[in-house]
C-alpha cells in the first residue's frame, strides 16, 4: 500500500470520545454496528497488486459514500433487518419451505460453479418416484445441510431429534453432535492477518467458534479501531501499529502490540470475518 504523504492521521473526522458510549452496549447494539462496518469492507479484492486493481478503485468509491454518515456519527443506531425472523435463533424448526429455498440456491449456486454437480442432483432424485436407495447411495447418504453460499452466513446443520429420549440423554447426545460438527466445521481455517488490510480479507472466509465476549470489545476499542483501518484502506494509506495506538489513547495508552495482537488480531479480524455468533446472541437475548 502506498504512502499518501497529504494525509494526517488521525483524519479530521475522528474523535475517540465518540465510542465512549460503546461500553454499555448490549448484542444487539453491538451487531448493528458490527454488520456495518463488514458490509463496508466487503469486496475490498486484496488483488496481487493492493490498491491498483479496478474493483478496490470502486470501493474507494463505495465507501467514501458509505462511511461519510458513519464517522459523523459512528455509534448511531441503524436496525439491521431480519433479526425479529426465526431464522435469526440459534435453533428453529425446519420447514418445508426452508427445503425448497435450499434447492433453489443450489441450483443457482451450481450455476457459478459454487458446488459440486450433487448439490442440485439430490432435488432431483428427491422428487423422482421411481429413484431408489440402492440405485443412489452415495447421494443418500450426504448430510443435509442449509447453505446459503453466502461468506456473510455460515451453512446450518439439520438434525434429527428424537422426542421419545429423556431430556438428559438428549443434552449429552447434543454436546457429543455439536462437538464433533464444531470439529468438521473448524478444520481448515486458522486464518491470522497481520495488517490493518487484512480485514478485508477475512470479511470473506470461514469463521472460528469463539464466543462473542462483547462486554470486551469497547475495552479494546474494536469500533476506532476498525473505522480508522478502513479509512486507511479507502484513502490508501499507510497507518503504523503505534501511529494506531496514539490515535486510540484515551486516557489510558495501550502499547502497538497491544493493538496489534488483542484489538486487530484477536477481535477485529474474527468478527469482521463471522457475526453469526453474536447474531445467535442477539436471537436467543430477544
Amino acid at each position: 500500500m502506498t504512502t499518501a504523504t497529504d494525509q494526517s492521521f488521525p483524519p479530521p473526522w475522528f474523535n475517540i470520545a465518540k465510542y465512549r458510549a460503546a461500553k454499555g452496549f448490549s448484542a444487539l447494539e453491538w451487531y448493528e454496528q458490527l454488520t456495518r462496518r463488514q458490509s463496508l469492507l466487503m469486496h475490498y479484492t486484496l488483488g496481487a497488486k493492493v490498491g491498483d486493481a479496478y474493483e478496490d478503485q470502486i470501493w474507494r468509491l463505495h465507501t467514501a459514500r458509505a462511511a461519510a454518515s458513519m464517522r459523523s456519527d459512528p455509534l448511531e443506531r441503524v436496525p439491521v433487518s431480519g433479526l425479529a425472523a426465526p431464522e435469526s435463533q440459534p435453533i428453529y424448526d425446519v420447514c418445508v419451505s426452508d427445503l425448497m429455498k435450499q434447492a433453489d440456491r443450489d441450483r443457482q449456486a451450481r450455476k457459478y460453479d459454487l458446488c459440486d454437480r450433487s448439490k442440485p442432483q439430490r432435488w432431483r432424485v428427491i422428487r423422482n418416484p421411481q429413484a431408489t436407495f440402492d440405485q443412489h447411495s452415495d447421494l443418500a447418504q450426504e448430510r443435509v445441510t442449509l447453505d446459503y453460499y453466502d461468506i456473510r452466513k455460515p451453512p446450518r446443520a439439520v438434525i434429527q431429534v428424537d422426542l421419545g429420549a429423556t431430556d438428559t440423554a438428549l443434552r449429552a447426545a447434543f454436546n457429543q453432535w455439536l462437538a464433533q460438527a464444531r470439529g468438521a466445521s473448524t478444520e481448515g481455517n486458522g486464518v491470522t492477518p497481520e495488517s490493518p488490510a487484512d480485514l478485508a480479507q477475512v470479511a470473506n472466509s470461514l469463521s472460528n467458534s469463539q464466543k462473542p465476549a462483547y462486554d470486551r470489545w469497547a475495552k479494546y476499542q474494536i469500533l476506532p479501531y476498525l473505522d480508522l483501518a478502513i479509512w486507511a484502506m479507502e484513502v490508501n494509506v499507510d497507518v503504523t501499529w503505534p501511529m494506531y495506538a496514539d490515535a486510540l489513547c484515551d486516557g489510558h495508552y495501550r502499547t502497538h502490540d497491544d493493538i496489534r495482537k488483542t484489538t486487530h488480531k484477536k477481535w477485529a479480524v474474527p468478527l469482521m470475518q463471522d457475526l453469526s455468533k453474536l447474531k445467535a446472541a442477539v436471537g436467543y437475548e430477544q
